[in-house]
């Protein structure tokens, strides 16, 4: 037995090491083969066995059953391996296969002001999306290529048969009387719901982020279907968020970068009132107003209302030898502010915060929940993590929100493992001292 527990010992000491070596490569792979390779089937079967040796341990080394410290640290450990492993990749397929889940670990999702959104953007090859991507038959699959404008015929992963895309032109399938017709191109392929409950294509405002083909299939039976091909697939949430309000926060006082043909002259915060000496050549510069919006009303430069589309400095400028002008330096426009040819003012409004107000509403339009979302401040809820990712500038002025949706899967086995195990180092480097000297005081007393 003796020979046993130090095997165990041993094991559990050189899993600890390789996994000490794994998040040291796993850091420098990047973000993205990081978690392609801790979700690999090979690190599946380590942390399993790892799991299994720290549980094991608990019931072969009584000494942990001795000491809680101990106890709470190794109970931590398994708490932390089996949160981890429910909330991966493979921890979703398996509750989808045994336990019926429709939960994906992580996605993306893009939410237009004023609209509701129930749909989450998926790579391909997920096994809950609605298959856009692709059309399969029995022999081959069709998938429409974005760059190339081309619909390619695919078997056994290798493309076969490609054939131009013209809207209204019929391909044959190759299958008896089966063929398709191309009949409207999307730039960024979006659903609504109509009033019966159906779901209508249309193309949604902003950039072309989700590009997808209609198409008319008719089988062999001379059945007529609708069907969409993507470069993204969609899952459904069980609920729609809209986005009422989207804002972007700046920091109160933009910065200044001050340059001439040699370079870096002075670069610093532009603080209204105050001036910036830069020097016998240069002369003094004094910012003297910010413009989120600067925008001109009847010949009058005003600051408008709204989102930050046209950031500004109004500057005064006293350049040597000569009458001070003001001057106007734009963010969008950066070599636009030249003084007397010798150099250069270009403004930066620096974002502090994207901000997002969202409601979770249904169908019918009652609100679930509502919460106003920023960096690292998510919304929680239906089991999803919904955090403020990015943005987009729409062409009426509007934006769309970006949000990166996390399943709280085995989040909450982990952050117990966590509790446990930092709750077990606090007991049993510090306070079982603590507790052993008080117990050992009223012994002393009564043998005194």
């Amino acid at each position: 037995m003796k020979k046993f527990r130090r095997l165990m010992l041993w094991l559990g000491l050189i899993f600890i090491a390789l996994l000490t070596f794994f998040s040291i490569y796993g850091a420098f792979q990047g973000a993205d083969k990081a978690q392609k390779f801790f979700n690999s089937i090979p690190l599946a079967v380590y942390w399993a066995v790892f799991g299994v040796i720290i549980a094991a341990s608990i019931f072969l080394i009584p000494r942990l059953v001795k000491l809680p410290g101990l106890l709470a640290m190794h109970v931590g450990c398994v708490l932390i391996i089996a949160g981890s492993m429910w909330g991966s990749q493979a921890g979703h397929e398996m509750q989808r296969k045994y336990f019926g889940s429709a939960r994906i670990q992580s996605s993306r999702m893009s939410i237009s002001e004023g609209y509701a959104e129930d749909k989450l953007y998926l790579s391909e090859g997920s096994s809950v999306n609605q298959l856009l991507n692709s059309i399969k038959f029995d022999r081959f699959s069709i998938k429409y290529e974005y760059d190339t404008q081309n619909i390619n015929f695919i078997s056994d992963g290798k493309t076969f048969r490609k054939e131009p895309v013209v809207i209204g032109t019929q391909i044959s399938l190759g299958i008896e009387n089966s063929y398709i017709i191309p009949v409207h191109f999307f730039r960024n392929l979006g659903f609504n719901k109509t009033v019966d409950g159906k779901e209508q294509a249309f193309d949604r405002p902003g950039g072309g982020s989700n590009p997808a083909l209609e198409i008319k299939l008719t089988d062999h039976n001379g059945k007529e279907s609708t069907r969409f091909l993507a470069d993204t697939s969609f899952y459904n949430l069980p609920f729609l968020i809209r986005l009422n309000d989207f804002r972007i926060e700046y920091y109160k006082d933009p910065k200044l970068v001050v340059l001439d043909e040699k370079g870096l002259i002075w670069s610093g915060p532009a603080e209204v009132g105050k001036a910036i000496d830069l020097g016998p050549e240069f002369g003094i510069i004094t910012p003297t107003r910010v413009f989120n919006n600067l925008i001109a009303n009847n010949g009058v430069l005003t600051d408008s209302e709204g989102p930050a589309m046209n950031p500004a400095i109004e500057i005064l400028v006293d350049f040597p030898g000569q009458p001070q002008v003001k001057r106007y330096s734009y963010q969008k426009f950066p070599d636009s502010c030249i003084v007397a040819k010798k150099f250069v003012i270009r403004c930066n409004s620096t974002i502090s915060d994207y901000i997002s107000v969202l409601d979770i509403v249904t169908e019918d339009g009652k609100v679930l929940a509502s919460k106003c979302i920023e960096v690292n401040k998510p919304l929680h809820y239906g089991g999803y993590h919904f955090y403020q990712s990015s943005y987009q500038p729409l062409a009426n002025g509007n934006y769309a929100t970006i949000l990166s949706v996390t399943s709280d899967s085995g989040l909450y086995c982990v952050f117990a493992g966590f509790f446990a195990m930092c709750g077990g180092i606090v007991y049993h480097q510090w306070l079982r001292s603590v507790f052993k000297k008080k117990k050992q005081k009223p012994e002393a007393q009564a043998q005194g």
